[in-house]
């Protein structure tokens, strides 16, 4: 049975998604990801868009929203035995981005607004110890 994608378009159905359009996004990140590497760099990129994503929300919430993608991915590509230490590098990659900015994780958003310091006070405070726990890992 064909069916029309614009036509039915969850869009058009007031944002009905029967999981189509997900599972079509997510099978087009695995292939850009998996097009040119291989194992290391599926890897690598579920780690920096969790340290990324650290920096930008807190580190809490970006495991929250990382590592079911990395279960995601790894489980659809069939490279299980990986998800052990993709999800440790995925934590450290998150305490580590976190680590730099005010709202990373919630001891630097206490410390940042009891103190009143500025962001950019703050993360140079922050990128001596970052880029120690960096070079020591």
């Amino acid at each position: 049975m064909h069916r029309d994608f614009w036509h039915n378009s969850p869009i058009k159905e007031n944002n009905k998604n029967d999981g189509t359009q997900d599972r079509l996004l997510l099978m087009a990140l695995i292939y850009m990801l998996l097009k040119d590497g291989g194992d290391s760099e599926l890897i690598l990129a579920l780690v920096y868009i969790t340290f990324i994503g650290s920096m930008l929300i807190a580190n809490d919430m970006a495991l929250l929203t990382f590592l079911p993608l990395g279960y995601l991915v790894l489980s659809t590509t069939g490279k299980t035995k990986y998800m052990a230490f993709t999800y440790i590098m995925q934590n450290i990659a998150a305490n580590l981005g976190g680590m730099l900015t005010p709202f990373g994780n919630p001891q630097n958003l206490y410390l940042y607004t009891e103190f009143s310091i500025p962001t950019m006070e703050f993360m140079g405070i922050m990128v001596i110890p970052f880029v120690l726990a960096v070079a020591l890992i």
